[in-house]
């Protein structure tokens, strides 16, 4: 039996759409689309096909199922339900390893440990170097109150994402050729923000 991964993708993609709470503003279905979608567009460019592409493409569609249970570390309970879910998609125990580490490598402070890992951490992130990161900062943000209680004034907010992006980096070619510009662009963008409140 080999990976069925187009009928993990639409099984999981249709349990995330149906299941998944109103109050995740961030970590809606769209990001893990968004992430397996740039997790496969930074695999190619390193020359990455076959079982490890589907490999990757699965931690990538898998690496949020967490918060289908616990908002909280909910890489680790991403990691229970692939274990769970994977052999009835034809998933070797060898293989659910790789993906279960590739998810846990995606918890903050990433830390990656080969190329597969590296790829899911920069295409989880890569939200940073997009048109849309004030959008999804501010989605974050508003997640962040819902679930966790945890409430920023605006400059608060700003001084967490800047510290959150002067010590993240990306790690593969790929991020650090055609996303660590726009996320450059971010950065700009929230000090003019912080200053235009300090003039107030």
């Amino acid at each position: 039996m080999t990976m069925d991964y187009s009928r993990l993708e639409k099984d999981i993609i249709e349990k995330l759409q149906q299941e998944l709470s109103k109050k995740l503003h961030y970590h809606r279905t769209e990001h893990s689309i968004h992430v397996i979608n740039i997790a496969e567009s930074i695999a190619r460019s390193e020359s990455i096909k076959g079982d490890d592409l589907l490999l990757l493409k699965s931690a990538a569609l898998l690496h949020d199922t967490g918060f289908l249970k616990y908002p909280i570390q909910n890489e680790s309970m991403g990691c229970r339900i692939a274990e769970k879910i994977l052999p009835d998609y034809g998933y070797t125990p060898e293989q659910i390893k790789l993906i279960d580490a590739m998810i846990m490598a995606t918890a903050i402070p990433q830390n990656p440990t080969n190329l597969l890992e590296k790829i899911i951490c920069d295409a989880d992130l890569s939200y940073l170097g997009t048109s849309d990161a004030m959008t999804e900062s501010n989605n974050l943000r508003l997640e962040m109150k819902l679930l966790q209680h945890r409430v920023f004034s605006d400059i608060e907010w700003i001084d967490f994402q800047l510290d959150f992006l002067r010590a993240h980096n990306f790690f593969t070619t790929y991020a650090r050729k055609y996303i660590e510009p726009g996320k450059g662009k971010f950065i700009k963008i929230l000090l003019s923000e912080k200053q235009a409140l300090g003039d107030r």
